[in-house]
């Protein structure tokens, strides 16, 4: 193994077992980040065999800090003449579409990136305001890069998802896009969740575009996928489709149910069609949890008061 370090980023790499590709990739955004612990995909790409390389920020920056372009360049020499496949989620989504053309990248692997997170652009999305007012941004290519070669930009159907996804294939037709509906911020975890993510990283090792396979697949198993199933859940509860939310509730493994945000849709449904007896039993035992607790008895505090959707805490998740 092969590891530089600097005072904000660490790069690591596995390279000679064999003479094929390299699987690159960056770091996601982290709520917890640091230089310490795997960087994503280590260890999967370790477990299969596969030559790899990843880069992992100390904080959340995009990888805009200085020596970032020293650091993918010193990459690109450790892979040699190999082939390179660039992946990453979220920031590191961005940073793959971003520096692809510096590391001569051969395929792309992009999963909900975002075009900017920069306050001066005209695309902003302040999901990350917190860590953007922080960045210095030097690096900022993909409007101004070589159109990128080859790849998939799976991307979700939520309106800001789509919005920054449509700008990088403005300006990277080569990309191949693959929506993966309600799934909010999180599409890995969907294709993770209905076992897809296994087959579009092994078809992005073999330079394919597994379409239109993938999306047959994560169609007969999307209903595994508890990202999934709780944002369609929220999404019908909220359009006053209380009644299609129980019905799709009925065709869910009973594991899925254990799952607070799909415990919360399912009493948010049955509140909505005054079945409250019903919506308070499905809260109850969550009143002793520890993380949940207080949130499930400030709703069952509203039983008793007129719904209402606009009030109060809430729920998990990135929108």
């Amino acid at each position: 193994m092969t590891e530089i370090r600097t005072a904000d980023y660490v790069l690591r790499a596995v390279i000679g077992r064999h003479q094929g590709p390299v699987l690159f990739s960056f770091h996601f955004y982290d709520p917890r980040p640091g230089l310490e612990g795997p960087i994503f995909a280590e260890d999967y790409a370790q477990a299969r065999g596969w030559n790899w390389i990843g880069l992992k920020p100390r904080v959340n920056d995009w990888y805009q800090g200085a020596e970032v372009p020293e650091l993918l360049d010193q990459a690109r020499q450790i892979a040699g003449d190999l082939p390179l496949i660039v992946y990453g989620p979220s920031m590191g989504a961005f940073a793959a579409v971003n520096f692809a053309a510096r590391l001569r990248a051969d395929y792309v692997l992009a999963l909900a990136p975002q075009v900017t997170v920069n306050p001066a652009k005209a695309l902003y999305d302040d999901r990350w305001a917190a860590e953007s007012a922080q960045i210095t941004f030097r690096h900022e290519w993909i409007e101004q890069s070589p159109p990128i070669r080859r790849g998939l930009l799976i991307y979700s159907s939520h309106r800001r998802e789509a919005a920054h996804a449509h700008e990088i294939l403005r300006h990277h037709p080569g990309l191949t896009p693959m929506v993966v509906p309600f799934a909010g911020h999180q599409p890995g975890w969907v294709l993770s969740e209905a076992d897809v993510l296994g087959d579009v990283v092994a078809a992005a090792m073999q330079d394919r575009i597994p379409l239109p396979h993938t999306r047959l697949k994560l169609r007969r198993n999307r209903l595994r996928s508890k990202t999934y199933v709780q944002e369609l859940l929220f999404w019908l509860q909220k359009r006053g489709s209380a009644e299609a939310g129980l019905r799709l509730i009925l065709q869910l493994s009973p594991g899925l149910l254990q799952h607070w945000p799909i415990a919360l849709a399912r009493h948010l449904c049955l509140r909505d069609l005054g079945r409250l007896d019903a919506a308070a039993e499905v809260l109850e035992p969550w009143l002793a949890a520890t993380e949940h607790g207080d949130l499930a008895a400030w709703h069952l505090a509203q039983l008793s008061r007129p719904p209402c959707h606009e009030k109060g805490p809430a729920r998990a998740g990135p929108f």
